[in-house]
């Protein structure tokens, strides 16, 4: 089974934003995007702006929504986006330098990974949540 994630889009659709999902669902196959005015109860959210001050990523609880900045580079945005959905299904820090869940995962530009530890977790959560 596989947790869907309603995107909603500040500004216009890029082809960049398109393939950083593209890229987030071939690192966690367990997840599906879809653009809509529905409701959804996960939401992730892009646009340009920052959402805090220096952020690149926020999760808000409450509202089980992600904001991410349309980052510039190759990999930066679909390491973000899966930055941010790891904390919405639970996930903290990771200090293995590699994994997306590390605090300073967005600074890099390489193909998003989550380490095996994150993935475990990852995907028994997106499972709980279905």
């Amino acid at each position: 089974m596989r947790r869907c994630l309603r995107v909603r889009i500040k500004g216009n659709c890029s082809e960049k934003l398109i393939s950083a999902l593209k890229i987030a669902s071939e690192v966690v196959p367990e997840l599906c995007f879809f653009f809509s005015d529905i409701n959804s109860e996960y939401e992730l959210v892009v646009g340009k702006e920052e959402p805090l001050k220096g952020a690149s990523g926020l999760f808000d609880i409450p509202r089980k929504t992600a904001y991410v900045v349309e980052l510039d580079g190759k990999y930066r945005l679909s390491r973000a986006i899966l930055h941010e959905i790891g904390h919405m299904f639970g996930l903290s820090h990771c200090k293995n330098r590699n994994c997306v869940m590390n605090e300073l995962s967005c600074l890099d530009d390489s193909y998003p990974e989550l380490c095996h530890a994150c993935r475990s977790t990852l995907r028994e959560e997106i499972a709980r949540s279905i």
